[in-house]
């Protein structure tokens, strides 16, 4: 059983059946993207989208057992996000540099066309997300939410931190699961 299919196992396990699911190449290499509706009211972001085949693909300079998957979250239905996201499950592997929490992508084409988004934030999954698994071939997958982010918040991370933006957007009470917010810089 390959990464992905043990991945997609695990997340019907966990939400259910997608009710989207895609597929996206990129210079040979394939990843799979599935969205859910979460209709629990204990769950505030009730659109989820999550990679499914980036854990195929070794981490370069990493323990080759070591893997990765990528997350996001809205507050509303957002399907603009899929093709960036599963980008960005490849990137590691078309620039030979892996993601590690407090790192941030950016992208040329921005994240969600339309909406200014220049780029992700990624950091550790919070609240009931999951942060990794342990599959039955022995590969770790580390599993990493991807918040998009504005140009001005990207490079504000850039030089001063995560821990600092992220702070700033919490004084800010900015609603980061809100694929319409503004910067915090804005």
């Amino acid at each position: 059983m390959t990464n992905s299919e043990s991945i997609r196992e695990y997340y019907a396990d966990k939400w259910g059946e997608p009710a989207r699911v895609a597929e996206f190449r990129k210079s040979g290499l394939v990843v799979g993207l599935q969205k859910w509706k979460i209709e629990r009211p204990a769950q505030p972001v009730p659109f989820l989208y999550a990679t499914a085949g980036a854990s195929d693909y070794e981490l370069p300079n990493m323990d080759p057992l070591h893997r990765q998957e990528f997350i996001a979250t809205f507050s509303a239905e957002c399907d603009g996000v899929a093709r960036t996201l599963a980008w960005l499950g490849v990137q590691a592997h078309l620039t030979g540099r892996g993601f590690s929490p407090g790192d941030t992508y950016r992208d040329g084409n921005g994240v969600i066309e339309g909406l200014g988004f220049g780029g992700f934030l990624v950091i550790t999954p919070r609240g009931e997300l999951p942060t990794s698994v342990l599959l039955a071939n022995g590969n770790h997958v580390e599993f990493l939410l991807a918040i998009p982010a504005f140009d001005d918040e990207l490079a504000f991370a850039s030089t001063q931190g995560m821990d600092e933006l992220m702070g700033v957007m919490e004084n800010h009470r900015a609603p980061l699961s809100d694929p319409k917010r503004r910067s915090v810089f804005g």
